[in-house]
Parts: C-alpha cells; sequence; structure tokens
C-alpha cells in the first residue's frame, strides 16, 4: 500500500502541457537545499502579506524594508508599493523554472521561411 502512495505523489509533483512532462526545477541554493521560501516574509500569499503591510506602521515598514534589502526613506504608500513588488519577485522565483525553455511561435512564417525548415527536416 506504501507503494502506491509514493507512486500518486510523485504523479501529483509533475504537469503534462503539450504531451510533455513539465517538472520544476530549482532556481537558487536556497530552493535546492529544501527552502520553501517562507523564511524571508513568512508567507507565499500575496494577500495574507498585503494585509501585514497595512497592519504595520511606518517604523516598522521601515525596518521589514531593510530586511528585505530596500531603502526605507520613502513615503508609506511608495514603500508598501515597492515592498508587494519585492514580495511578488519572490514568490515568482519560488514557483521555479520549467524544465524547457519557453519559446513562442510565431502567428504566421512566410512561405519560403516554411520551404528552408521543411528541407531540414
Amino acid at each position: 500500500m506504501a507503494r502506491t502512495k509514493t507512486s500518486r505523489q510523485k504523479l501529483n509533483e509533475t504537469i503534462e502541457i503539450d504531451g510533455r512532462a513539465d517538472t520544476k526545477r530549482p532556481t537558487s541554493l536556497d530552493q535546492i537545499w529544501g527552502a520553501d521560501g517562507l523564511s524571508k516574509y513568512g508567507t507565499m500569499d500575496l494577500d495574507e502579506y498585503e494585509s501585514k503591510l497595512n497592519d504595520m506602521m511606518m517604523v516598522d515598514l521601515q525596518n521589514h524594508a531593510r530586511d528585505v534589502g530596500l531603502r526605507p526613506d520613502v513615503e508609506a504608500g511608495v514603500l508598501r508599493g515597492r515592498l508587494i513588488n519585492e514580495f511578488k519577485k519572490h514568490v515568482a522565483s519560488y514557483k521555479g523554472a520549467s524544465s524547457r525553455a519557453y519559446s513562442p511561435t510565431p502567428k504566421s512564417v512566410p512561405s519560403h521561411i516554411q520551404k528552408i525548415l521543411k528541407v531540414g527536416a
């Protein structure tokens, strides 16, 4: 029974897009070592983080900005906006990079280019 549970868990870790398995790769050393990204902000939910910021006084916002690595010498509204942007970047980095490179396909390919591509195939 334990064997089927682990195989089910492994199936849930991969996502299939366009018939190919799309697994997430770690993008930083912290992710390789198993960090989940909660240590820096305490959450990975944007709404929860925004409510935390709204509850903070200006001094708390400035201290938090210093901890995150931002300059705290601006007004509260601007500082909240910058903190939210940094939070979004942090969350995006922990979502992981795709194992295959994204290459957008052009909407229309000229016929002379199609001929060249057919020869190489």
